[in-house]
């Protein structure tokens, strides 16, 4: 499966825990594998069929999913939810100069 973002996560896990085969790979390296297709067919079914083939090329390079531990993911969540904490802070700070502006302009 493509390593996206954290949504790969659950999933990989799912079936990790169960005793399957798991490896997560960059989507970087799945987009360029099909790079030289002329056709630039973008659907679900489509992306699907690029990562089966990607995974039966390079079977013998793929590493094995190994899940995250507790500590790591919770420090990983804290730090997103830091960061969207923040720019929310700095957008509306953002709107209330523009507010103040708006009201009382010159100020």
């Amino acid at each position: 499966m493509e390593h996206t973002g954290r949504y790969y996560e659950p999933v990989a896990n799912v079936l990790h825990e169960a005793g399957l085969y798991v490896s997560a790979v960059n989507p970087l390296l799945i987009r360029e594998y099909g790079a030289n297709s002329l056709r630039r067919v973008k659907t679900d079914k489509a992306d699907a069929m690029k990562i089966a083939r990607y995974a039966l090329d390079n079977w013998a390079d793929l590493r094995d999913y190994t899940p995250m531990d507790t500590i790591r993911y919770d420090l990983k969540t804290l730090n997103r939810q830091f960061q969207l904490a923040s720019k929310q802070k700095t957008a509306t700070a953002n709107n209330l100069i523009a507010l103040q502006e708006q009201s009382f302009p010159g100020i």
